[in-house]
């Protein structure tokens, strides 16, 4: 979906024209905004994706986000976190070392709270125990900036 805003003016249901706006009464100097509604979504892959099966990516538009080692705390392994995709995206624009602005996404999360005592394979399951917590990502072009660490596009979904 767009708006359309000429002057400073929204345009009421503006005429489409072979895929094109077609603005009446336009003259040389007037200021047109065509203003596409991009809100973040969750996407998911093809059921017969093994490798990122159970998983999900976050798009905002054209842009694909990544989960940032860099952008969340330091103490948590990319490797152990999940998202939940039952709650709001909390987005905030900021800015890079460079004085960039992009934009940014919040959303609820967990990370696994892994015992590391032990063989690293037994006989028995153990399920690891679940921390909640807000996970920050980025668009994927920001990855490593300010600092190169871990990342994640597929991010494995909370069951």
């Amino acid at each position: 979906t767009f708006q359309t805003v000429v002057n400073g003016k929204k345009v009421e249901s503006p005429s489409l024209d072979s895929g094109y706006v077609a603005l009446k009464n336009c003259k040389s100097g007037d200021q047109v905004e065509i203003i596409f509604a991009m809100e973040f979504e969750y996407v998911y892959p093809h059921a017969l994706l093994d490798a990122s099966r159970g998983m999900v990516a976050v798009r905002r538009g054209p842009e694909i986000y990544a989960l940032d080692q860099s952008w969340n705390s330091s103490e948590l392994v990319v490797e152990h976190l999940q998202i939940k995709t039952d709650g709001n995206f909390k987005s905030e624009i900021v800015k890079d070392l460079n004085g960039l602005e992009f934009i940014k996404v919040k959303v609820n999360g967990s990370s696994l709270v892994v015992d590391r005592s032990g063989p690293s394979y037994t006989s028995e399951s153990k399920t690891p125990r679940e921390k909640e917590i807000e996970l920050v990502l980025v668009p994927y072009s920001r990855w490593g900036n300010p600092v190169t660490g871990g990342m994640r596009v597929w991010i494995p979904k909370v069951s």
